[in-house]
């Protein structure tokens, strides 16, 4: 890419891969369209790790702790004790 000279607006046209899946050699045989430079563009993606399958990642969740409601003597300062 080239650079911009300052105060110059850089622009982007989002890539958009459309194609199919061949799971025996683990590729995405796609084309590029930006709609603008790549139209058509053959783009093959290849998996290159995970072949065999993983153990899915344990995630707990957990909400966060309950606040205290606040009410109209906590919020000015009264409270009784």
């Amino acid at each position: 890419m080239f650079c911009q000279p300052p105060g110059t607006a850089v622009s982007y046209n989002p890539d958009h891969f459309t194609g199919v899946i061949d799971p025996t050699i683990q590729e995405f045989q796609s084309v590029n369209n930006d709609g603008a430079t790549a139209v058509n563009e053959p783009v093959v993606f290849r998996r290159i790790e995970c072949a065999s399958p993983q153990p899915r990642p344990v995630v707990i969740i957990q909400p966060p702790p309950a606040m205290p409601r606040l009410t109209r003597r906590s919020l000015f300062g009264c409270s009784r004790h």
